[in-house]
């Protein structure tokens, strides 16, 4: 499938873009950092015993599409973390176990999270997408060169607020919990134009997904 192709599909299912598809197209090729909210992204935003709250796998799988993809494009791996206001070890987990580079836990002030992340890594905004769903989030939404909102019909007045403010490119046909993540993994695999080699790479587990694999497990993830 192409890209205006996948575009159209997931409008079919609700979702909203709200840049021209071919400046979000350009913003995809153009992102090397991918910042992704917990709660309300990965799960629906319940909390369990002691704040933490869960993840699927293939909203994780989703992230390895990204970063194959990116590779086999770029021959080098994107940066890509968790930015959660909760101390979450589910957060933690996933951040750990897929080598995320980094993640930032505990922390309610994205603004904060933010100058945090910026005095640890050298990030131009232009080249960071940033995925989110309520208003902690507006302040890295602002400042990223491309933002995607996780759909939540309830909330008309942040959804009119974000978009009149430009602070949102896309929103999701998914909610939170419902595989959105891996509706982005979607839309930035099909936007670098190698959605078919990125699954038969996975799939054999070929020796260029062992390099690239390889090369991903010999990260550490940074606590900021």
């Amino acid at each position: 499938m192409q890209f205006e192709d996948i575009i159209q599909y997931f409008a079919e299912l609700g979702g909203q873009l709200i840049t021209p598809q071919e400046t979000f197209h350009s913003k995809l090729l153009n992102t090397d950092t991918f910042i992704f909210d917990w709660d309300g992204v990965f799960n629906r935003g319940e909390k369990m015993d002691h704040g933490g709250s869960p993840f699927s796998e293939p909203d994780s799988m989703g992230t390895n599409l990204i970063r194959l993809s990116y590779y086999l494009k770029f021959g080098t791996l994107p940066k890509i973390g968790i930015m959660t206001g909760a101390k979450n070890e589910g957060a933690q987990y996933l951040a750990n176990r897929e080598h995320f580079d980094f993640i930032i836990r505990g922390i309610t002030d994205k603004n904060l999270s933010l100058q945090l992340l910026l005095e640890k890594f050298a990030l131009q905004p232009e080249k960071v997408l940033f995925v989110w769903d309520d208003i902690i989030d507006l302040p890295v939404a602002k400042w990223a060169g491309t933002s995607i909102q996780v759909t939540r019909k309830e909330n008309p007045l942040l959804n009119e607020f974000a978009i009149q403010h430009g602070y949102v490119d896309y929103v999701t046909s998914s909610r939170g919990g419902e595989y959105a993540v891996r509706e982005i993994a979607n839309l930035f695999v099909s936007a670098m134009g190698n959605a078919s080699t990125c699954i038969e790479h996975r799939m054999s587990y070929s020796d260029t997904y062992q390099k690239y694999f390889t090369n991903r497990n010999a990260g550490k993830t940074v606590q900021i």
